[in-house]
Order: C-alpha cells, then sequence, then structure tokens
C-alpha cells in the first residue's frame, strides 16, 4: 500500500506541469508514514520516497517548455496584474514596463478574437516578457497586496467551481447548443457553490480550524502511541496546504486564466477532509483513535 501511494502520486504530480508544487503537499502527507509501527526496516525506503516526491515535481517542473512558459507569463500579466485595480496603468509603470501594454488586459497568449499586440511578436518578447518574469511578479505583488488578495478573492470564488465553464459536455451533432453543459452530475457543487463564501481569508481560516481540531487527536495519539491519528493528522495537514497555496500558486503563475481547472484538487481536498470529519465525529474517532487500533 505504501508503495501504491508513492507510484500513486508521482503519477499525479506528473500528469501536468501545474500539479508540481503538489509534491511539498503530498511530501507533507507521506511524513505520516513514518509513523507506522513495526516499520523500522522500511522507513529508509518512505524517506527515499518523499525525494522521489519532490523530485518528481522539480523534474516535472523544469519540463515546461518555453512556450508554455511565455504563454504563462503573459496571461500572469494580463490575467494577473492588470485586473482588479483602476490604475494599472501606473502600477505597472512603477514596476517599470511601459504603460501601453495596460491595453492588454484580459487577453489571452492564444488569442480568438483581434488582439492588441502578438504576444508572441520580438517587440512584446523585449519590452514585456523579459522584464515581467516570475521574481517581477512577486516584487510587484509583494507591492500591491490588497490587489492580490482580490485576487485571491477571485479564485476563492471559483474553488467549488469542479466544471469549466468555457468547455461544453456535447459533441456538435448531439443536438445541444455549443457550451451547453450536463447538470445533474454537478448538483452538489452546485449547492455548495451557492453557499460557500467567496473569500480567501475564510479558507485559510477554515484548513486553520481543520489542522487545530484534528492536531488534539494528533497529541493525544502521540502520547498514547497511536499511530492512525498521527497518520491521518499529517494528511490533513497536507491537504489543508493544498487549499491554501493552491489558490496562491494558480495566481501567480496563471492570473485568473482558467482557475476551475487550476483549483481542481482545492475542492477535492475540502470535501475529502469534510467526509473524514463527518466519519470521525460519528463513529467517536475525532479525538480518540483507540476503536481503530483495537478493531486493527
Amino acid at each position: 500500500m505504501t508503495f501504491l501511494f508513492f507510484i500513486s502520486t508521482i503519477l499525479l504530480i506528473t500528469n501536468k506541469q501545474q500539479n508540481a508544487p503538489l509534491a511539498l503537499s503530498f511530501g507533507v502527507v507521506a511524513i505520516g508514514i513514518m509513523f507506522l509501527p513495526h516499520f523500522k526496516a522500511r522507513r529508509m525506503a518512505t524517506a527515499l520516497g518523499i525525494i522521489l516526491v519532490l523530485i518528481s515535481g522539480i523534474g516535472i517542473y523544469k519540463s515546461i517548455g518555453s512556450e508554455i512558459v511565455g504563454a504563462n507569463t503573459f496571461q500572469t500579466f494580463s490575467h494577473g496584474t492588470l485586473l482588479e485595480t483602476s490604475d494599472p496603468t501606473k502600477k505597472i509603470e512603477h514596476g517599470g514596463v511601459d504603460g501601453q501594454f495596460a491595453l492588454m488586459r484580459n487577453e489571452n497568449y492564444y488569442s480568438k478574437n483581434y488582439a492588441t499586440l502578438d504576444p508572441s511578436s520580438k517587440y512584446v518578447k523585449k519590452h514585456l516578457m523579459d522584464k515581467t518574469g516570475f521574481a517581477w511578479i512577486i516584487r510587484y505583488y509583494a507591492g500591491n497586496l490588497k490587489q492580490f488578495n482580490n485576487l485571491l478573492d477571485v479564485a476563492a470564488k471559483d474553488v467549488t467551481a469542479v466544471q469549466p465553464r468555457a468547455v461544453g459536455d456535447f459533441v456538435r451533432n448531439s443536438g445541444h447548443k455549443p457550451g451547453e453543459q450536463v447538470k445533474y452530475f454537478t448538483v452538489y457543487s452546485s449547492l455548495l457553490g451557492a453557499f460557500f463564501p467567496g473569500k480567501y481569508a475564510f479558507d485559510c481560516l477554515l484548513a486553520v480550524g481543520f489542522i487545530a481540531v484534528y492536531s488534539v487527536g494528533f497529541y493525544l495519539d502521540i502520547k498514547a502511541k497511536r499511530y492512525m491519528g498521527i497518520l491521518r493528522f499529517f494528511l490533513i495537514f497536507g491537504l489543508m496546504t493544498v487549499v491554501v497555496f493552491v489558490p496562491i500558486v494558480s495566481i501567480v503563475g496563471d492570473g485568473d486564466a482558467d482557475l476551475a481547472k487550476h483549483l481542481f484538487l482545492v475542492p477535492i481536498s475540502l470535501n475529502m477532509s469534510l467526509l473524514m470529519f463527518i466519519s470521525d465525529l460519528m463513529n467517536h474517532t475525532l479525538w480518540n483513535t483507540e476503536g481503530d487500533e483495537v478493531s486493527e
């Protein structure tokens, strides 16, 4: 099972470049495996598995081609730094970028319609792309924290949107309208989206709440030398790092472009944690996993 966990994790991380940051979250989850009983001989193998998970994250990140890097850099600028601000021209000029590029707000790298400037042109590369790399984006958001928080709130509103709105679910000759989507599989997410607060601060508080609740069981199980609560705590902790950090990585890496796709694992992590919480409440194992130990 441990071997299967690491194989599945590496396959998930290497599925696409956007999953590279997940290596850190699943590295945290894997720490819990170290506490399994009668496992001393395998702890070295577990440590090796964690290292391989981290290497897979670095490897998939390094494999990103120059064209994709260019597209992400451009959309981070046009769908990120130019949004949620009333005066983008002044702000980017303060960062050393020509104010005329503020006209590219909301434009895509692969534009379907008329584009103000060709994103792949030498002029844009020299005067925009070469100046707005990762370090520039970090400095920009560090100096405009309110704008960055507003963008994180935009991401928080899309946390429950597991179905990308821009893509239809039916083929052309099916008789359905272009872009029409299936609704009967999205009842839960639709209801959750209607009542779930679209604030990043709430998501962080929710993550802190989950970690705080399960840290009590973690402490009690360490004292009683019960491994289930320890393993469970690191699983919750890892899932909550997904909830907190994936929106940040998505905004910094690609702005608000394709947010539903980039944030897909955030609702998955939240729903898994919620199911575990309800299960532990019903089985009276939230702060005491002694019943699990006896059954094992």
